[in-house]
């Protein structure tokens, strides 16, 4: 569920029932895991290797050892290969990146895996 701020700005507040809070104003990473110890620290590993500044982190999830959003707001761009790195740890289940602008300031594409 997402809600229109005017002036082009959106606020997303539910993925698949859970409460969550994103706004899209940066270069944003969404993964969707298991609930499980050092599944967050996995991520940022991996974006930290990869040179990742991140700007915001938030986890959102419906119940201890359920399903967990991990949304990653960041400075950088967030490459394909960090992506794909994140994807091998065993309690990924899915992520949507987006990279908000490129460095013309053009805006570039969401892209989706699983």
């Amino acid at each position: 569920r997402g809600e229109s701020l005017g002036g082009g700005k959106v606020r997303l507040t539910r993925i698949n029932g859970v409460k969550v809070y994103f706004t899209g104003e940066f270069h944003a990473l969404i993964v969707m895991q298991r609930d499980y110890p050092g599944v967050v620290a996995s991520i940022t590993s991996v974006l930290s290797n990869y040179g990742v500044n991140i700007a915001y982190l938030r986890v959102f999830r419906e119940e201890k050892g359920g399903l967990a959003y991990t949304i990653v707001e960041s400075d950088e761009a967030i490459s394909e290969a960090a992506v794909e790195e994140i994807k091998k740890n065993r309690s990924f289940v899915y992520s949507n990146w987006k990279q908000e602008q490129d460095s013309d300031g053009e805006k570039q594409k969401t892209h989706q895996l699983s």
